[in-house]
């Protein structure tokens, strides 16, 4: 039987879980599935760069829904009726959410006579992000759940033993066809040390660390050149302002915004990565991008970060705060060829075994299929489930 499904993503930017969410929803579409989804709307705008990507990959949109990221209750009263409307006319089997509004919504649209299954996909990466409405909705409506780190696995078992295997694990996933590194003519400098990171210019992500650490090189490994890959209303403060009072210009390239092609050429053009604080999204999906074009990563110990580097055995772990460590990893990596080839191996290997978005599809698939196998008057529903 082909699955009649709708993901919910409640948010209009592209940004935090919003791109791996459709694109999982593209690949599971790719598969056979009858996959629409519905992504949140700005109140005073008509560019939605979500619902931008999700045409691009052939994903069909449907619904007037608001679908706000965050709780509003006037918007997601409408949106509850509006929801329950849509999944009595498409007969929907699946209603798979990606944000705790998301799931809010799908739990107040779920009526008895619902024998479909709610299925909940975490981004949190750690437990400091999963708030009590999470723990409740998960409780009281989730059918099956996919987490990516071993904190939420632990989490949601805690929650519900009886999930058994309506509860899988996995990283997140990338296109390993986009990022391949054998796809990209490299654009290097063989006379810099280039080492990238990827992330949105914000207060938190160290940026002071990632200076100091640059300023320690100067002088020991001048080839040492840092690249900032995007943007941030903090942009001029957090990093134009330093790098010129530190005189730093000739070590740190600040690239801004980079997408498509563009973005990839850039990371191919890089002889390493680093990534200190994971963002709205806490499977820190650039990681896994960095990873999959083959660049040994510097991480830091926190979040998810150790897993996605598989310990230590396919990047580098920070042994602490401050910008020695970071200037001490960096500078082995540039010091050292053999051992960075031997992560650069080692990252795309884990790229291609753990990150594979069509593996992923499967998997989700099949966590459909036992969520809708599942006995449905356990939980109060009247009716037969989808077969």
């Amino acid at each position: 039987m082909t699955l009649r499904v709708l993901h919910l993503v409640s948010n209009w930017k592209l940004t935090g879980p919003v791109a791996p969410a459709l694109e999982l929803a593209g690949a599971l579409r790719a598969r056979g599935l009858d996959v629409d989804a519905a992504i949140g709307r700005p109140i005073d705008a008509d560019v939605t760069p979500a619902g931008d990507h999700a045409r691009s990959i052939g994903l069909p949109l449907v619904g007037d829904l608001v679908l706000d990221k965050h709780f509003r209750l006037l918007e997601n009263m409408r949106d509850v009726a509006r929801l329950r409307k849509m999944i009595a006319d498409e007969g929907y089997d699946v209603l798979h959410v990606h944000g705790t509004n998301d799931h809010l919504l799908a739990a107040g649209a779920v009526k008895r006579r619902f024998t479909g299954a709610v299925v909940r996909s975490t981004y949190f990466g750690s437990l400091d992000r999963i708030k009590r409405r999470d723990s409740m909705l998960l409780r009281r409506r989730a059918d099956a759940v996919c987490v990516a780190s071993a904190a939420e696995l632990a989490w949601a078992r805690s929650q519900r033993a009886d999930l058994g295997d309506r509860l899988l694990q996995a990283p997140g996933a990338v296109d390993l066809e986009r990022f391949d590194p054998a796809r990209v003519d490299a654009d290097r400098d063989a006379s810099a040390f280039r080492i990238g990171i990827v992330a949105r210019v914000q207060t938190h992500r160290r940026w002071d660390d990632i200076l100091g650490a640059v300023e320690a090189l100067r002088d020991v490994e001048p080839t040492v050149r840092v690249v900032v890959i995007g943007r941030g209303t903090n942009y001029e403060a957090l990093l134009e302002t330093p790098v010129r009072e530190r005189g730093l210009e000739a070590h740190v390239e600040l690239a801004g915004y980079r997408t498509g092609d563009a973005y990839v050429e850039l990371l191919a053009g890089l002889d390493a990565a680093m990534f200190l604080v994971p963002g709205s999204d806490g499977t820190c999906r650039a990681v896994r991008e960095l990873m999959a074009m083959g660049l040994p990563t510097i991480v830091a110990d926190t979040g998810m970060l150790p897993e996605l580097v598989a310990g230590g055995d396919a990047g580098i772990v920070l042994g602490g705060p401050g910008p020695e460590p970071l200037a001490r990893a960096i500078r082995d990596l540039a010091t050292d060829r053999g051992r960075r080839d031997t992560l650069a191996a080692a990252a795309r290997t884990r790229a291609l075994a753990a990150f594979d978005l069509a593996r992923l599809a499967e998997q989700v698939e099949a966590l459909y299929r036992r969520a809708l196998a599942m006995d449905y008057t356990s939980r109060g529903r009247t009716g037969a489930p989808p077969a």
